[in-house]
């Protein structure tokens, strides 16, 4: 549009039609030149000057963003060492609740062992069908002792309160 212009103020000043001398041409040549090049040059200048504006406000706003992610990445980090807590606690209560398992099993089986013992009058046990009481008791204070020793060792993966005074 500037070239249309500095081309409409030249024959509007000069009212000339187009010369065939090579001087005339030189002089248009020069006047052109020297009228197009400044306004050309400061039309640059506005480019690049609006280019190193949007270049600043993209760096801003690319900053922004990477300040944004390390604290995404910050939270997400924070969100994952909850989830392994929770993981482990989990893993730990189920192996608690396993050993829990295990240890009533085994005290149902001494239980079971010792009411039959019981069931049995003073003079019959079930293996020989007569022996003496004190070999029935005897067996009941074994089985006894190994409920009282199981439970002894066994105390932390046990509830706190049990439900039952006795194992």
């Amino acid at each position: 549009m500037s070239i249309v212009a500095v081309f409409g103020i030249y024959f509007y000043a000069f009212h000339s039609p187009l010369n065939h001398e090579s001087s005339a041409w030189g002089d248009f040549g020069d006047f052109i030149g020297g009228t197009l090049s400044p306004i050309l040059t400061f039309v640059s200048i506005i480019a690049l000057v609006h280019t190193i504006e949007l270049q600043r406000q993209q760096l801003q706003i690319a900053r922004k963003e990477l300040k944004n992610s390390k604290i995404e990445v910050r939270l997400t980090r924070l969100e994952l060492e909850k989830s392994a807590k929770a993981q482990a606690e989990t893993a730990r209560v189920l192996q608690r609740q396993a050993e829990y398992a295990l240890i009533t099993t085994r005290l149902s089986v001494l239980r079971t062992e010792l009411d039959m013992y019981q069931a049995f009058p003073d003079e019959a046990t079930p293996s020989s069908g007569r022996e003496p009481a004190s070999k029935r008791q005897q067996v009941i204070a074994e089985i006894m002792d190994s409920i009282n020793e199981f439970y002894t060792e066994n105390t932390s993966v046990l509830p706190e309160n049990p439900s039952s005074g006795t194992p």
